[in-house]
């Protein structure tokens, strides 16, 4: 689900943190629906499948973070 205040999305199973991953969203990333329009953060609800593309890093904090460039909705 996104977190438009803080500006992160997160994936993977919110009852177990050892199975998510959290995105860091700027004003660069690019969100699309299924048909491919633009969509703010907010309109992506928990229990959605998403595809992200995101930076080759990640923080070795539990959730890891990472910056996203794109974020496409899948379902």
């Amino acid at each position: 689900s996104g977190d438009r205040n803080n500006g992160f999305l997160f994936t993977g199973n919110s009852y177990d943190m050892y199975d998510q991953m959290i995105f860091t969203i700027s004003n660069e990333t690019v969100i699309l629906d299924r048909k491919n329009n633009i969509i703010p953060l907010e309109a992506i609800q928990p229990g959605q499948l998403v595809r992200v593309e995101h930076a080759i890093f990640q923080t070795l904090s539990i959730p890891p973070q990472s910056p996203a460039y794109r974020v496409q909705v899948l379902k």
